[in-house]
Order: structure tokens, then C-alpha cells, then sequence
């Protein structure tokens, strides 16, 4: 589960940062390599009359400075590597010599500032209309993710290495990356993203984990004392502490009353993310030119290397049709207890989100309230899409999103 999302999070990485176009005398580009994501954004935020590409670059650099903040954010406190099981935590950097102590908050915190610079790229990427005339080359080798915070690109702070393997692909330490050219359909492919990316966001803060991280915390501190006193060691917790600890955080987390809010901005993120994804398969429809592409349509070819079938766009547009039936409350999810015609309404549970308990939600007392009878959502459309990607359903599902 969390794997496709790391590649999520690694494409959505290479391809927003290939959004901007020149702005000024110097192709940002080249800003980017030589000043870093920061300082470029804050050169395009001050522009008072932005063009349709100056707004696509502002979006894509807020974008990319959301997923640095979060890394420098990591090594700046040495976040344990047992938190990789959350998206943009999983992407690799350097080690910290001498972190800060890291503190409970400090997961909460990092999802609530990616939450709010995602609402900016957002803003700043809807305001590009379907008539913007836009095509920008970018060099992907440009990129890097000031994570020490020094000012300086250093080893491990460049795209490859930063994203690379997450999509597992043969990249040698002198391999060059693409250029693509990005457009108008792709400022909606991005936004598309950005909303997935807010609504995972609004589950981990809908589920804050604070609580659970202290309490965890404390109680490891606790044994690890007693140890001290007696100098005993425990193999049992070398060998499984850490796990139990992470198991023990997520139970406790998951086991409360999730925030309202937060579980109703997590539905508007999604239906606004199949939204999107709408006006960018509406645009690209459009497009005439084959020109290293991001996303192609049936007339173009991917500058990725990756081979999109024919009929991919419609074919996804179905299963999205689904999804947002699903989220509508016009679909039902399955459930164990119930038969053909019978299901939860996922609508009604994020809307008015039930206290969990993982044994209710198992044996259902947690759920009844949301059981109705109506038509279930089936399997259909993700298995004809599955068979037309070859059996790549859950990467393409990830790309495309």
C-alpha cells in the first residue's frame, strides 16, 4: 500500500518540477539549479501580474519546496526510519550527524505545513484556464532539494538520487534525465496530485498521531531506564521493539474520533482530484503536438519511456467515473456481512466520521450506521483497465492518479 505511494510521491516530484517556465531574463530552470527551490519561489510569488507560465512555475515550485520542507524537516531531526511508512519520509537523504531531538509534534506539524503549501500550489495552478498557451522544456537534471539547508546542492540532494529508486528504474550514478514538455493539460494533472497528496495529509491530521507518538515514546524511555539501572538488555526488544512501538503508534492512532473537518477536507480533495483529472484528459484530448510529453494522449508518445496503451484516458476516466459515485454515496462499498445490494456509504462516513475501534470496524457495530441498501461498486472497470496496462494497474493508477 505504501510503496505505490512513494512512487506517487516520486512522480509527482519529477513532474512538477518540470513546471515553469522562463521568468525574467534566466530560464527558471537554470534559477533553479543555481539558486535552489526557495529563493525561486520567492522571485515568482513577488511577480504582481503573473502570465499563465509564470503561474505554472509559481505552482510547480510551491509543489516541489512543500516535499523540501518535509525532508529538511527529517534531517533537521533525524525522523527515525520507522516513520517511512508515510509518503515523502520514504524518499531517501542524507544522514544528520548531529540532529535536533525529534519530538512528538513534529510528525503532525510536517503534514499540517504540507497541507497548507499544497493549498498554495493548488490556488496558483487553477488559475491557469483550458485557452492558456503553454509549453515549457524543462531539464530534469536541474532539480535538487536543498535538504541540509546549507544553500548548496551536495551528493544526494538531486532528483536521481532523491527519487530514483523509488521508481525503481536502472538509473547509473552519470545517467542523464529527460527533458519533457510540459503544458496547459499538465497544470491540471499537477493539481490533480496536489489534491491526493492533501487528502492523505488530511488523514494522518484527521487521525492526529501525537498523542500516540508521546505516549510510545515515553514508555520506551521508561524501559530503557530500567535497563539502565540494572544493566540488563532485553534481544527480545532489539529484535522487536521498534516494530511494536511503530504497531502500537498506528492502533492508537487509528482507535479515537477522527476530527469532522479533516475527514470532510479529505473527501473534497478527492472529488476535486477526479475533477481534475477530468479538465487534463479534456485538454489533452485537444492537443495536436507530439512533443516529449508528460502524460500522452492516443496520438503521443510518453518522453518517460513509459508505454501508454491505447485508450488508456477513456479507460481511466471510467474507473474515476466509479470513484466518484463511490465518494457521491451513489455507489456502495462492499462489506463481509452483506450480500448483493447491501453496503456502506462512504460519503456518510467521511462526512460524519464514526469513533474507531479496529475490532467494531471488523465485526461491523462500527459501520452499521452507515449500511444502506443499494448498488455496490464492482470490480469491472479496474479489471478492464488492469488487462488493458498489462497487469500495471496499481503503477499506472499512481501516474495517472
Amino acid at each position: 500500500m505504501f510503496r505505490p505511494l512513494a512512487i506517487a510521491a516520486a512522480l509527482a516530484i519529477a513532474a512538477a518540477l518540470a513546471l515553469a517556465g522562463p521568468a525574467a531574463a534566466q530560464d527558471l530552470t537554470d534559477r533553479i539549479g543555481a539558486n535552489g527551490l526557495s529563493r525561486t519561489e520567492a522571485e515568482l510569488a513577488a511577480l504582481t501580474d503573473p502570465t499563465p507560465d509564470e503561474l505554472f512555475a509559481l505552482g510547480g515550485v510551491r509543489f516541489l519546496r512543500t516535499v523540501e520542507r518535509a525532508l529538511q524537516l527529517r534531517y533537521r531531526h533525524g525522523i527515525a526510519p520507522e516513520f517511512q511508512v508515510l509518503p515523502v519520509l520514504r524518499l531517501p537523504i542524507p544522514p544528520n550527524p548531529r540532529p535536533k531531538p525529534f519530538r512528538p509534534e513534529l510528525i503532525a506539524g510536517m503534514f499540517e505545513d504540507i497541507s497548507t503549501d499544497l493549498t498554495g500550489a493548488i490556488d496558483s495552478l487553477d488559475a491557469i484556464g483550458d485557452e492558456a498557451d503553454l509549453g515549457v522544456v524543462i531539464d530534469l537534471n536541474d532539480i535538487w532539494f536543498d535538504i541540509d539547508s546549507d544553500g548548496a546542492r551536495s551528493d544526494g540532494e538531486g532528483l536521481k538520487e532523491v527519487a530514483g529508486w523509488v521508481l525503481d528504474l536502472p538509473i547509473a550514478s552519470d545517467a542523464v534525465l529527460p527533458s519533457i514538455r510540459f503544458d496547459t493539460a499538465d497544470a491540471a494533472w499537477l493539481s490533480a496530485y496536489a489534491h491526493l497528496l492533501s487528502a492523505f495529509s488530511e488523514t494522518v491530521l484527521a487521525l492526529s498521531p501525537t498523542e500516540a507518538i508521546a505516549t510510545v515514546m515515553a514508555s520506551a524511555e521508561g524501559f530503557a531506564t530500567l535497563n539502565a539501572e540494572i544493566g540488563g538488555f532485553s534481544p527480545w526488544d532489539a529484535q522487536f521493539g521498534k516494530f511494536i512501538d511503530m504497531a502500537a503508534i498506528l492502533i492508537m492512532s487509528v482507535e479515537q474520533a477522527p476530527d469532522p473537518a479533516r475527514s470532510q477536507a479529505v473527501l473534497g480533495h478527492l472529488q476535486a482530484m477526479i475533477d481534475d483529472n477530468r479538465v487534463f484528459w479534456t485538454r489533452v484530448a485537444a492537443e495536436t503536438d507530439n512533443d516529449r510529453e508528460w502524460i500522452p494522449s492516443d496520438r503521443q508518445t510518453s518522453a518517460i519511456g513509459l508505454p501508454f496503451p491505447e485508450g488508456t484516458g477513456e479507460m481511466w476516466l471510467g474507473v474515476l467515473d466509479e470513484a466518484d459515485k463511490l465518494l457521491d454515496g451513489e455507489l456502495l462499498l462492499p462489506f463481509w456481512r452483506l450480500g448483493d445490494g447491501a453496503g456502506l456509504n462512504l460519503n456518510r462516513i467521511l462526512t460524519d466520521p464514526p469513533e474507531i475501534d479496529i475490532i467494531a470496524l471488523i465485526q461491523g457495530s462500527a459501520l452499521l450506521p452507515y449500511a444502506e441498501t443499494g448498488e455496490v461498486i464492482g470490480p469491472d472497470a479496474l479489471w478492464r483497465f488492469d488487462n488493458l496496462v498489462q497487469g500495471q494497474s496499481v503503477l499506472f493508477a499512481f501516474v495517472l492518479n
